[in-house]
């Protein structure tokens, strides 16, 4: 049974690669790294001639929400984020996407959020129905799209932890050290999105992120050079604060956390 299941999706995939030979396709060396597969896996040279490459500029949405959840979708190049807008204008950023992200899975046959680009970006679109079938015929290919959905997964559950217990000092700290991961130099983070965006994704107010990362620059935790461009000093500090700690200490100060039952968590800068 499993192998003529096999051999009906080997055969409806032939068909489609050939109707859709008029499609661009991606370079090999170009797509797909995020899957982190051999360069001549055959699963992965199999699904990056599916592909079909798309500039979208800055502002302009890749998908909306409620969207037949037809494609997913790899960022090449630029950064997006996905989003959830409720009927009274506010949002929910879940996501903030750079090179290297997958993202569009869905279980349900519509998008249940909207994705965004953040600056100029270049995805790579992906049918959902030929992946399925692709991925039956390479074992490899599914194995991994498999971990993909996991790790997808994991951030979702840390995501909660992070709106539903973590305090406003926290939730920055965490967000700083995400960025820092994915920084280029491993100190310094270029934040593209602005404050708005910022505290649509933290769930904090805007004064609030500021009043924080004041008290971080303060306590030698970070330096700021404009707006948009921060150097973390003391990764261990913020590590520590967003684990909870109730006492961070800095090379110049400290930044006490105290949380307690029924009260809000307070930073306050105590001069050394």
């Amino acid at each position: 049974m499993q192998a003529r299941v096999q051999a009906q999706a080997k055969a409806q995939a032939k068909a489609q690669e050939d109707g859709g030979a008029r499609q661009e396709t991606a370079p090999r060396s170009s797509s797909l790294h995020g899957l982190r597969l051999g360069a001549e896996d055959t699963g992965m040279l199999a699904l990056a001639s599916i592909g079909t490459r798309s500039a979208i500029r800055r502002g302009r949405q890749i998908y909306e929400e409620g969207d037949a959840a037809d494609h997913w979708f790899e960022l090449l190049g630029g950064m997006a984020y996905t989003v959830k807008r409720l009927r009274d204008g506010r949002r929910q950023i879940a996501a903030f996407l750079q090179p290297g992200d997958f993202f569009g899975f869905e279980t349900a046959a519509r998008y249940g959020l909207a994705a965004e680009a953040l600056t100029d970006v270049v995805v790579m679109r992906y049918s959902r129905q030929r992946t399925e079938m692709l991925a039956l015929i390479h074992p490899t290919l599914g194995r991994r799209l498999r971990e993909v959905a996991y790790e997808s997964l994991g951030a979702a559950q840390s995501r909660l932890v992070m709106l539903g217990r973590m305090t406003a000092p926290e939730r920055i700290a965490q967000f700083l050290l995400e960025r820092l991961e994915r920084s280029a130099d491993g100190q310094t983070i270029e934040l593209v999105m602005s404050r708005a965006q910022i505290s649509d994704y933290l769930g904090l107010t805007i004064e609030t992120i500021s009043r924080s990362m004041g008290a971080f620059k303060r306590a030698g935790l970070i330096s700021l050079s404009g707006p948009h461009s921060v150097r973390v000093l003391d990764r261990g500090a913020l590590g520590a604060l967003a684990a909870g700690t109730d006492a961070v200490r800095s090379r110049r100060g400290k930044i006490g956390c105290a949380a307690r039952p029924g009260l809000t968590m307070a930073i306050r800068w105590i001069r050394a």
